[in-house]
């Protein structure tokens, strides 16, 4: 991609350091290897749909109350990291602060999650689906922060990538609304662009860089399911 290869240009004359610890690295890095190492992976005792952790220790893999309820249109959604100070400071400065470059730090978390975890790893001939911006906020960033991870994803565990959906609607942020305000601000925002000849039988992954709610990634996969997919999953870098 042009944007990283301007990127790594600019190391040259501006020294990289660790986005995080602020360390001076070598070209071609954003992160140190410390900071890696510590950043907090997803608790084994989640919820085996959304991948929300629960308290404590359970004594056996279950889905939480509002999955049991919801019934989302995913089979499951996993992550490669949990929220703290530091995974929320990547996030924030890859999609809002402009440094697309980390798509390729988080890109590569992912993909060492992808390969160890035991629900994924299985899926055979998966087929990665980033989840899209509405133009208008994807004329306003530049890119699309899922397209990013999508595509890194792709060259590093050797999978296929596809863009089959579209946002045809304009949402408001959803930061500050609940689940059920979520829900229904995302209904009918998503359109099928691909053939579902495609889609049938395939099984896929819906990519993004954060999973709250889970509120987008369930409308997105109850139009991909239209198309008879063999499983809809769902994988982000951080579980909000």
């Amino acid at each position: 991609m042009a944007l990283f290869a301007q990127s790594r240009l600019l190391d040259w004359f501006y020294p990289p350091f660790c986005n995080l610890c602020r360390i001076p690295l070598r070209r071609g890095q954003n992160l140190c290897s410390s900071c890696l190492a510590n950043l907090p992976p997803l608790p084994s005792h989640a919820c085996l749909t959304c991948g929300n952790s629960f308290d404590g220790i359970l004594k056996a893999p279950q889905s939480c109350p509002n999955c049991l309820k919801l019934k989302p249109a995913f089979q499951f959604a996993t992550a490669a990291l949990q929220a703290n100070d530091d995974t929320i400071d990547l996030i924030h400065k890859f999609k809002l602060i402009g440094q697309p470059e980390l798509g390729i730090d988080l890109a590569q978390i992912g993909a060492n999650f992808f390969r160890t975890d035991e629900r994924l790893s299985k899926l055979e001939k998966p087929l990665l689906i980033p989840v899209p911006l509405h133009k208008s906020r994807l004329r306003k960033r530049g890119f699309n922060q899922a397209e990013i991870l999508a595509q890194e994803l792709s060259r590093q565990l050797e999978v296929d990538s596809l863009k089959a959906l579209k946002r045809v609607r304009s949402t408001p942020r959803q930061a500050t609304l609940t689940r059920g305000q979520r829900l229904k601000n995302v209904k009918g925002s998503f359109l099928l662009t691909t053939k579902p000849s495609k889609l049938i039988n395939r099984n896929l992954i819906l990519i993004d860089d954060v999973f709250t709610t889970g509120a987008t990634a369930h409308e997105c996969a109850r139009i991909l399911r239209k198309s008879k997919p063999a499983q809809i999953a769902v994988f982000t870098i951080l579980r909000a």
